[in-house]
């Protein structure tokens, strides 16, 4: 869960100087897995959407405390669980729309977040793959036949792109 308390700060120094530092973080991808395989499990079962939607409210918030409420997490968090209660009001879930109500949520409760690296990393990084890639590769699919890789990698490309400037200002 990205505990390092016990880790001696010589070592947490040798590992990022490594460049395997990130190895220790818990990030929104980490949750959204749990969330996914979770949502897997219970979308299988016959209850009501209400119910079913609590039953992934109580591991996410539980996730989120045991990860030390970092800004990722809580962002990813804000995310999911708008994505997941779409369908209680019967709409669809935008990533661009759950992106910008995080940001709000998080930037109201913690105005400084918004020069926090965790933050504008996470959230820059969500914008790229959440909605520049697949603008860009729905308008490369319509003039081209392209795979699953391709398109791995043209989302890959896109999220390097916009997080370089937050990148080269930390």
């Amino acid at each position: 869960f990205g505990d390092k308390t016990d880790l001696e700060s010589t070592d947490k120094t040798l590992m990022y100087r490594a460049g395997i530092g990130h190895i220790m973080a818990v990030s929104g991808v980490h949750l959204s897995v749990v969330c996914s395989f979770i949502w897997m499990i219970i979308s299988r079962i016959p209850m009501n959407k209400y119910l079913r939607f609590g039953m992934l409210v109580v591991p996410t918030l539980c996730f989120v405390v045991l990860a030390g409420m970092s800004n990722s997490v809580l962002r990813a968090a804000v995310m999911v669980l708008l994505a997941y209660s779409a369908e209680l009001f019967r709409r669809k879930a935008d990533t661009f729309n759950s992106l910008g109500i995080a940001v709000i949520i998080l930037t109201i409760a913690s105005p400084f977040a918004v020069r926090d690296a965790s933050f504008l990393l996470s959230v820059t990084g969500v914008f790229g793959i959440g909605v520049i890639a697949p603008k860009i590769i729905r308008d490369i699919r319509q003039e081209h036949r392209i795979g699953k890789i391709a398109e791995s990698l043209i989302s890959s490309v896109c999220v390097m792109i916009v997080v370089f400037p937050e990148t080269t200002l930390f």
